[in-house]
């Protein structure tokens, strides 16, 4: 996503150039941590329906990130430095950027995380969009039962139909639902099924341009990560980096959110924790009479790369957050690992991932570990499974986790509409920065123009695509749930028990009647009972159920408030 089509520019504020940088906000997931954490300390259950949310709160404290402080500014006043957008796409990248050639940023060479593993389906293909480019992900079974994830461009070179909608064959390979041509992992073409003869689909299976082009792909920490570089060096250029992860993570839980908003601003908003007492009033203790100005925020030792990014230290914004040390890792291209050390000894880390779709998509990758957590083995079953699927749902239908997402969502695409329809203006006269909260965002944006090119390598380049309408900000289904395995078990059951609740209320009432016309009242009065009661069950599950789909009201005026009580 371009933020501005035209010239763009790289600031440094006074506050910048005092106090040394600046540092990172948290993102719409991030602030998620610190609202549970405020919940585990400040609510003490006095019954078993709120024990039941606090313990869903607190199973989603680490995936979120926590909030931060700033420095307080000296200085209001801001000196952006000007950078030409055409200059940054059109000269190399040397020129291009302020940095050294060794510091500089290059978006198709780094790994990025794709999906969290139990997301992916291992019998049939799945889509991804990346940098602007479409591919498939698809697994084979080796003799030993070795699970080997494969990813390609999502285009049958016959004729140009998405592989994602084809099936996987029992032999590894990925069959085109259109005509049945077959492919391997390494994308070479194995079959052709309208070839008259075997000599005929041996020369059209050796044709180069038969083949679809392939990607690296490994699983690590939960992840199933990809190269997004294309050519016959990716192998080797893949080889030279790993994918960016940190040991508290592992055997961690990743939830992963399909946003409908670009990366630069998805991305400025996990580095900007003060608008959270704002802009998420109501959610929690969320309220602007609790914020308070921040007074540290600063990008350790001033130092910004290309290759490793910055590190930001902050402290709190409001009265929840007072005496809470934070750090914020970036490590390009995506992923900001926010420490939290809060004054009574706690530490709480969380990982989050911003992978670039397209301009308008950000696929959000968060963690739900608890810093502290043993990761020995987990428990197993049905009944376990049950439990952990309910509180997945709890705290996304009905805690606070879509509403909060959607809260951001507005605001963000708000900037995108603004900033995409003022093509004669900079970004840089744009935004009035000065405070240290304003220093996350600050700091972000001069990687983002003077170490990489001013925004993502897009596949087909840049273009003046709108930022997506409502449906999209309201949909929880194209957002969450039809990616989540848990929330469609959920849904699932949830549409099972609509059904044989409906079921059992046309049998009382059929046997509530029968009893009636057989001059059994009691009977009767039972089976009318039962039917009501039915009839209940059968219309919460269908309003549980549509929580899962949209934000829109199932029932009345289809306005949505973010602010409801």
């Amino acid at each position: 996503m371009q933020l501005a089509p035209l010239p763009t520019c790289s600031l440094r504020t006074g506050c910048a150039e005092q106090h040394g940088g600046g540092s990172l906000p948290s993102l719409s997931f991030g602030y998620f941590a610190s609202g549970y954490t405020r919940v585990l300390l400040d609510s003490t259950p006095s019954s078993l329906a709120s024990a039941v949310c606090v313990i869903g709160v607190a199973v989603m404290v680490r995936a979120i990130g926590g909030h931060g402080r700033h420095q307080r500014a000296q200085s209001a006043c801001i000196k952006p430095r000007t950078y030409s957008r055409v200059s940054l796409r059109s000269s190399s990248v040397a020129q291009q950027q302020t940095a050294t050639a060794s510091s500089a940023f290059d978006w198709e060479r780094a790994w990025y995380p794709l999906s969290p593993v139990s997301y992916l389906d291992t019998k049939k293909p799945t889509p991804f969009t990346i940098l602007g480019r479409r591919i498939v992900v698809w697994s084979s079974t080796a003799p030993d039962n070795h699970v080997h994830w494969h990813a390609a461009l999502d285009m049958c070179p016959h004729r140009m139909a998405p592989l994602s909608l084809g099936d996987v064959q029992e032999d590894g390979s990925l069959r085109c639902a259109y005509h049945g041509w077959c492919f391997n992992g390494e994308g070479k073409c194995t079959k052709i099924p309208m070839a008259r003869n075997q000599e005929e689909e041996t020369k059209m299976c050796s044709l180069a341009r038969s083949a679809v082009a392939t990607f690296p792909v490994q699983e690590k920490q939960g992840l199933l990560w990809v190269f997004p570089f294309p050519g016959k060096e990716a192998a080797d250029e893949a080889a030279k980096c790993e994918p960016y992860t940190v040991p508290e993570c592992d055997g961690t839980e990743w939830v992963m959110t399909v946003a409908p908003v670009g990366y630069e601003v998805s991305v400025e908003n996990t580095f900007d924790p003060s608008h959270a007492p704002f802009l998420h009033r109501g959610i929690m203790k969320f309220d602007p009479k609790r914020a308070i100005p921040m007074e540290k925020f600063l990008c350790k030792d001033d130092h910004i790369s290309g290759v490793d990014g910055f590190v930001l230290e902050h402290d709190g914004y409001d009265e929840g957050t007072k005496g809470m040390e934070a750090t914020r890792k970036f490590s390009p291209p995506c992923s900001n690992t926010t420490v939290y050390r809060y004054p009574d000894g706690r530490v709480q880390t969380n990982q989050l991932y911003f992978v670039p779709c397209s301009q308008h998509e950000t696929r959000y990758i968060v963690n739900l570990s608890l810093t502290g957590e043993k990761k020995g083995k987990k428990k197993s079953g049905r009944g376990s499974s049950l439990i952990s699927d309910a509180m997945h749902a709890l705290f996304l239908n009905r805690i606070f986790g879509y509403r909060f997402q959607e809260q951001d969502l507005l605001a963000m695409r708000g900037q995108e509409q603004v900033l995409t329809e003022s093509p004669g203006r900079q970004w840089g006269d744009q935004y009035v920065l000065g405070t240290p909260s304003d220093k996350g965002v600050e700091v972000f944006r001069r990687w983002l123009y003077e170490h990489a090119g001013g925004g993502p390598a897009w596949a087909f380049g840049s273009s003046q695509a709108r930022p997506r309408d409502d449906s999209s900000m309201y949909s929880r289904w194209e957002r969450h749930a039809k990616h989540c395995p848990k929330c469609r078990r959920v849904l699932k059951a949830l549409g099972n028990l609509e059904s044989g609740a409906l079921r059992l209320s046309a049998a009382s009432l059929t046997l509530g009647a029968a009893a009636a016309i057989l001059g059994r009242p009691a009977s009767a009065t039972l089976g009318v009972c039962a039917a009501l009661a039915s009839a209940g069950v059968k219309q919460w599950a269908a309003s549980e159920r549509w929580g899962f789909i949209t934000s829109v009201p199932q029932k009345g005026v289809a306005d949505v408030n973010m602010y409801k009580n």
